[in-house]
């Protein structure tokens, strides 16, 4: 389809999500909040239809990005559609993979409370001595 356009050096996941979202407008959004979950296997749809444009490495990273986006991870319910390239549906959204969305969901939640929880007070050893006189000053 593209065969006669010269490789793309594109580096960043950003710049290829930008190179999918033009040339496919009805199935990849710029905006994350607008993605809808993608037809299992898109990645070799896009292998052929970009003829080597874009690296299989770099598209498969770049999907990762799109589809780890948290409104995109959001869209992944139980029988919510899928889209191909051409913004038609195809196929639905399992149990197993909302499941999966949902705990990844959890811990990716999980992780940044932990990161963000207050700092734990550590006691110096000016404490820790005047805890001890106080406990051996009470008898215990």
């Amino acid at each position: 389809m593209f065969s006669d356009e010269p490789t793309m050096d594109l580096h960043k996941d950003d710049e290829i999500i930008a190179l999918l979202a033009e040339r496919w407008p009805r199935c990849f959004m710029l905006a994350e909040d607008r993605r809808l979950p993608l037809k299992v296997g898109i990645f070799h749809d896009l292998k052929a239809a970009l003829g080597g444009k874009v690296s299989p490495d770099q598209l498969s990273r770049a999907l990762g990005t799109y589809c780890s986006a948290p409104d995109y991870q959001r869209r992944l319910k139980d029988g919510a559609a899928r889209i191909d390239l051409d913004g038609q549906r195809a196929g639905t959204v399992t149990p197993s993979e909302a499941m999966w969305a949902r705990a990844g969901r959890a811990e990716r939640r999980d992780k940044y409370q932990r990161k963000h929880a207050p700092a734990v007070k550590r006691s110096s050893l000016a404490d820790l001595r005047a805890a001890g006189a106080r406990q051996k000053a009470t008898g215990g």
